[in-house]
């Protein structure tokens, strides 16, 4: 088990975000979570893409922690559903930090995805079969 959320490591996803070139890379994990071709996430994406994967009733909410970040360099932390195919959607809580350079400009994000559709579910009653 991974020390992240009592998680096997293969639940774990992880994501780099090159500020700079705007470019949101996924590991394989992540873009299955989201999606997203393991190719594509691979090569990465630009956050505005990204964001547009996240359900509308969240996303001014999730791109206003994403801006507060990047201006106090707070930790982030955020549960929000992610379209993942057509109609279809999954809760999952993302985390992360930004690296600065040595002016304080952000240059990188690094951080972490786990769906967590499955604790909702059995959270409110409903059981596995």
């Amino acid at each position: 088990m991974d020390c992240l959320l009592g998680r096997d490591p293969s639940e774990v996803g992880y994501h780099t975000w090159d500020i700079i070139e705007n470019r949101l890379s996924l590991d394989r994990v992540c873009a299955a979570m989201c999606g997203v071709p393991e190719a594509e996430g691979a090569e990465g994406l630009p956050i505005e893409a990204f964001l547009m994967k996240i359900d509308l009733a969240n996303r001014e909410r999730v791109a206003k922690a994403i801006h507060d970040s990047l201006l106090y360099g707070n930790f982030y932390q955020e549960e929000y559903p992610v379209e993942y195919e057509p109609g279809l959607f999954r809760l999952v809580r993302v985390g992360g930090r930004l690296i600065y350079d040595r002016d304080g400009v952000p240059l990188r994000g690094i951080g972490w995805m786990v769906d967590v559709s499955p604790e909702k579910i059995l959270g409110e009653g409903v059981t596995r079969q």
